[in-house]
């Protein structure tokens, strides 16, 4: 078992990496440290559109990586830097195609990156500041998402944003507050839109100080009804 693990990694790691030489695997670094160092804890494979990719996420704090993507060549053609705790496959943006969904562990609940599959090129490509957007999901039948992320006061009061995708970006278009601690000068559920790039307060449904059990419906059915009127 040694010798296949050892001869695995020497053809994996000695391959041409497609992003850049920059991006090249230090296969000695690896060859010096694998007995004592280096764990791969979960691999799949994945077929996209007819292509194939391998996934491997490693648990190694003294490596710079923590997964690589590698293609049906054994290329590597994605290496994720920051060290996540897992990561699923998912179709995130319901485009018909799975994407890779990495989770980490973090103060903030529901911190996630996503790997896109970039149909035009047969590769994946990173959402750009998605890690703002905590626990991000996408509305039915709409390009929009929304989140939510505990602002405070044992979750009395929270944010969740509405955003969407462009050239894998986030853009933000809204805004709903909820505050509920009691400390403010007004309780309740602010909702802004974002005009030239700053919140603009346009409602507030005033609510007694307290825990609103309610929100995560008004948010999910706020959003679904009203997400058109942020994106104009």
């Amino acid at each position: 078992m040694k010798f296949l693990i050892i001869s695995f990694f020497f053809l994996l790691f000695s391959c041409k990496n497609e992003i850049s030489n920059e991006n090249d695997i230090d296969s000695k670094k690896i060859d010096e440290n694998l007995k004592t160092q280096f764990k791969e804890i979960k691999s799949d494979t994945l077929i996209v559109n007819n292509l194939k990719f391998v996934i491997k996420q490693f648990k190694e704090e003294n490596f710079d990586f923590s997964l690589i993507i590698l293609n049906g060549k054994f290329d590597t053609i994605y290496k994720h830097n920051d060290f996540i705790n897992e990561y699923k496959i998912s179709d995130f943006n319901n485009d018909g195609f799975q994407d890779i969904v990495l989770d980490y562990i973090t103060n903030v609940p529901g911190i996630v990156d996503v790997l896109l599959f970039d149909l035009p090129n047969g590769k994946f490509q990173i959402i750009e500041e998605l890690g703002n957007y905590a626990s991000p999901i996408k509305i039915k039948n709409s390009e929009c998402y929304y989140s939510y992320e505990r602002a405070g006061c044992a979750d009395y009061n929270w944010e969740s944003d509405l955003f969407y995708l462009s050239d894998y970006k986030c853009v933000k278009v809204g805004n709903i507050s909820g505050k509920g601690c009691g400390y403010e000068k007004r309780n309740g559920i602010f909702i802004s839109k974002i005009v030239n790039n700053e919140e603009v307060e346009i409602n507030w449904i005033k609510r007694d100080t307290g825990y609103y059990e309610d929100k995560w419906e008004f948010i999910e059915n706020y959003w679904t009804k009203n997400h058109l009127k942020f994106t104009k």
